[in-house]
Formats: structure tokens, C-alpha cells, sequence
């Protein structure tokens, strides 16, 4: 609209010397001129991005033919000149414009900023970033030892903060987190495919007489009898998120205390198991939103 009103206001000064009325609207468009110097702003939209232009241009197409039909002999002779430029005028306006409302190229650190600021970010990036993006809901098994970075921000991560760029093109943004409690755990594993359910069973209950009496630590016992990955951490499996264990191990730590070591039978085999530690709060679940830039 305000180049609608650049167009027009140079042929309404043409008529002012025949009459009122002509005086009254080119006073008029002047005044829009000044009130309104940034023009009407419409809302862009990702298709329909040239309606702007385009009815400012029918407007001040139509109302230059009104005009001209309407104007005095005297005045219409002058008409031509000032209407070429005019046209100039408005091509040059318009080519402004469209510079002026243009996205700027923002930097990695704005981009994190605007991120962090928005009050939905997957929009934010679509439908002004124009960037790719995935939600992926991440679950952490273990605070010991992550699989990831990805874990590790969705257990560490504060909400909406954004972290990276990693590779140099991923940034990543957590939405959501849902915590959970974490167990400090430590095991010795006796294989039955390997002995006899009953030798596994006399071994068991010989290795945690040994370790409450005092002969042995649990640490030694892991290393010289467990037949797990956890032999080479003396038996310490980290802290475990709930609900990551088999289900009988599972069942039967909700029941244990901090120390206390006792036996659980599974499809795998014998488990002698002891909570060393209480139980932590922490992130057990993630939404988090990964950028492509």
C-alpha cells in the first residue's frame, strides 16, 4: 500500500490547480504517506508470499485509470511524464521491498537463541527456519555409562536449552523429560547352561556366606565366579534405570535394602545381586528435537 500511495500522490499534485477536490486527495495521500510510511504489512505466508505486492499493484493500477478518465483536458497532457515516473518509482519500491522483507541469514548462536526464546520450536523451525527436523523420544538404561550424546543431554540437558552443533550440523533441543529412578547395582552371574541348576545354587550360597562373614568382598568373589561383562567391573553393572532389568530382578530389588545381597533365579540362570547405593531421581526419558541445519 505504500507504494500504492508513492504512485499516486505525485499525479494527484498535477491537478491541484483545478479545483477542491483534487487539493483535498492529494492532502490526503501525503498525509497516508507520512502516518503510514512502512505501508501496510501483510503476513507472510510460504505460498501466497507475492499477494502483497500484487494488490498494492492492481490498486494503484486502477485508481491511476480513474484518474486519468476523470481529469481535465489541461490536466491530462501532463499526465504521460509524470507517469512514467511514477511507474519507476513503483517498480524501484517494490524491488525494496521485497529486499527488506527477505530472511536474513541468521548465525548458529541466534538460531539457538530464537530456539530457545520460541514457545514451539518444531513450527519455529519449519515454517521460519525452513529447516529439516526430527522428534526422537530418547530413553536412558544406564547415568553410569551412556550409549550417546543424545543420552547424555536427555539425562543432563536442561529443558528447551540448545546444545551443538555436533558434526558440525545437528543441534539438539529437549522438549520434555520424565524422570525415573536409578539403581546402583552389583552382580555376580552363574551361568546354567553351564552348571547344574543345584551346583549353582550350593555355589551361591557359598560365595554370600563368604562375603557376609567377612572372608571374602563381593568385588573378589565377581571377579573369580561371575561369568558376565560385569566380572571385569568386580561385578559392578553401574546405575541402572528401572524397569531396564529382567523382570524377577526387577520384582525382587523393589523388595531389598541398601547392602543387602540375596539370589534370583532366571531363564539366564542364578543371580546374586546387592544394591549398594539408595536409589537416585533422575531423567529416564527424553523428547528431543534434532536440527539439520
Amino acid at each position: 500500500m505504500n507504494r500504492t500511495i508513492l504512485v499516486i500522490n505525485p499525479i494527484l499534485f498535477t491537478f491541484r490547480h483545478h479545483g477542491a477536490t483534487w487539493r483535498l486527495l492529494s492532502s490526503l495521500f501525503s498525509s497516508l504517506a507520512l502516518v503510514n510510511p512502512g505501508g501496510l504489512h501483510f503476513r507472510r505466508r510460504p505460498r501466497l508470499f507475492f499477494l502483497p505486492a500484487l494488490i498494492s499493484a492492481i490498486l494503484g493500477y486502477l485508481l491511476i485509470y480513474l484518474l486519468i478518465r476523470r481529469a481535465p483536458d489541461k490536466a491530462r497532457r501532463s499526465i504521460p511524464g509524470r507517469l512514467l515516473s511514477c511507474l519507476l518509482l513503483f517498480s524501484l519500491a517494490g524491488a525494496a521491498q521485497q529486499k527488506t522483507n527477505a530472511p536474513a541469514q541468521q548465525s548458529v548462536s541466534q538460531i539457538k537463541a530464537a530456539l530457545e526464546k520460541s514457545d514451539n520450536p518444531p513450527l519455529y523451525v519449519k515454517d521460519i527456519l525452513k529447516k529439516k527436523f526430527r522428534l526422537d523420544t530418547v530413553t536412558v538404561l544406564s547415568r553410569s555409562q551412556f550409549a550417546g550424546i543424545e543420552d547424555s543431554i536427555a539425562y543432563h540437558g536442561k529443558i528447551k536449552k540448545v546444545y551443538g552443533p555436533f558434526k558440525g550440523k545437528i543441534l539438539l533441543q529437549p522438549l520434555a523429560a520424565i524422570p525415573t529412578n536409578f539403581n546402583h547395582i552389583q552382580q555376580i552371574f552363574l551361568d546354567t547352561s553351564v552348571f547344574l541348576q543345584r551346583f549353582a545354587d550350593s555355589l551361591a550360597n557359598d560365595i554370600i556366606n563368604r562375603i557376609n562373614s567377612g572372608k571374602a568382598s563381593f568385588e573378589d568373589m565377581a571377579q573369580s565366579y561371575s561369568m558376565g561383562g560385569e566380572a571385569a567391573t568386580s561385578g559392578d553393572l553401574g546405575w541402572l534405570a528401572e524397569g531396564v532389568m529382567i523382570p524377577q530382578m526387577e520384582k525382587e530389588l523393589s523388595k531389598r535394602k541398601k547392602d543387602e545381597l540375596f539370589k534370583v533365579w532366571t531363564p539366564r540362570g542364578l543371580h546374586i545381586l546387592r544394591k549398594i547405593d539408595q536409589p537416585v531421581r533422575g531423567n529416564g526419558h527424553a523428547l528431543i528435537l534434532r536440527i539439520f541445519l
